[in-house]
């Protein structure tokens, strides 16, 4: 995703502190504090900061990605245990065979929606602990550069790590 805001601390107003302008720490108090503020009813809600506009945007690129790995995994394990076989027994009819199958069919296509959602929600998560912890380095450092990449890499993979390896295990492929 292309960086939205202006690079250089002169472009965005990010002056010295001695200067009374505004410093990168005013910057995200007013992203944090936008984030958190209730809008009254009948008021006209107030732009948001650019980087609060950028999380948003590639937050959602990551929940889209989650979606599409959670479904085409569970999708894929369906196919793979193969199709549906009738129970042996000899008793069934061709219309109790037919309900059967469309539960066994149901209950596939719940599978895969509990498993995209999952997946997305998972995504999402990573994606968003990413870009804020990406975003604050830069507004902290005035600057963006790859330290910020570093530094939100290693503190998601921190918490993805401390969470436990149910969360780990969607990055996992299964056997």
């Amino acid at each position: 995703m292309v960086w939205t805001t202006p690079a250089t601390p002169q472009e965005r107003g990010m002056q010295s502190a001695s200067s009374g302008a505004e410093n990168p720490w005013t910057r995200l108090s007013a992203a944090f504090q936008y984030a958190a503020s209730p809008v009254d009813p009948g008021k006209e809600v107030p732009d948001a900061p650019a980087e609060l506009k950028e999380w948003g945007q590639q937050t959602g690129i990551g929940l889209c990605f989650g979606l599409l790995v959670g479904g085409s995994r569970q999708y894929l394990r369906d196919r793979s245990a193969g199709s549906f076989q009738p129970p042996p027994d000899p008793t069934l009819n061709k219309a109790a065979l037919a309900r059967l199958q469309a539960e066994e069919n149901s209950r596939r296509l719940v599978r895969i929606a509990n498993e995209t959602l999952k997946g997305g929600l998972r995504f999402g998560a990573l994606a968003g602990t990413f870009v804020a912890v990406q975003q604050i380095s830069s507004i902290a450092r005035a600057e963006r550069g790859a330290i910020d990449v570093l530094i939100a890499g290693t503190f998601t993979g921190a918490v993805l790590g401390a969470t436990g390896s149910h969360f780990a295990s969607m990055l996992k492929a299964r056997a």
